[in-house]
């Protein structure tokens, strides 16, 4: 997880008594028209009114790197400007 960027985020939503489980997976969403529970893999179950899905990704940068593109920090382009 994005520490850096996530934090403000967590913090603002669990002050407002937003949940957050990280490192696990939802398996089942029961009650699934109007979400009442998600069972997770561990088997806890959560009483929800909704269900936010936070995925994230890992950016396939090995073509970029050997492009012989010039790059910035943080391998981005850089461009012309």
């Amino acid at each position: 997880m994005q520490t850096r960027l996530s934090q403000p985020a967590i913090a603002y939503y669990a002050e407002r008594g937003v949940r957050f489980a990280k490192n696990t997976k939802v398996v089942e969403l029961k009650d699934a028209g109007a979400t009442k529970s998600a069972v997770l893999q561990n088997g806890e179950v959560l009483a929800c009114d909704m269900v936010v899905a936070g995925i994230g990704v890992t950016p396939i940068t090995d073509p970029l790197l050997k492009s012989g593109i010039e790059l910035k920090p943080r391998w981005t382009p850089k461009t012309g400007q």
